[in-house]
């Protein structure tokens, strides 16, 4: 059977703010206003070799597929301008 739910203990969780944080108790500074922000170089620290150069192959996809996606558009649109007008051309006059 269930227990009430005023006798089951709220769920808190710590956050740097809290006085008695254990998972924040050797860095608790109060004047510190980035909220948890880091660098670029800070973020990717611990990145390994296969790490960045995943990196770089999913960023040069990515660019890569935007790209052709952009190209793709345009030659679309050209074929179908050139089909429209050469099917307007050859229509018969009236």
């Amino acid at each position: 059977m269930l227990a009430p739910a005023d006798a089951m203990p709220p769920i808190t969780t710590a956050t740097k703010h809290d006085k008695g944080a254990d998972a924040y108790a050797d860095n608790n500074d109060d004047d510190d206003d980035t909220d948890g922000a880091v660098s670029l170089i800070q973020l990717y620290r611990f990145s390994t070799p296969l790490d960045v150069l995943a990196l770089l192959i999913g960023t040069i996809s990515a660019a890569a597929g935007g790209a052709v996606t952009s190209a793709l558009a345009i030659l679309l649109g050209r074929v179908m301008t050139r089909e429209s007008h050469s099917r307007s051309a050859s229509a018969p006059a009236d």
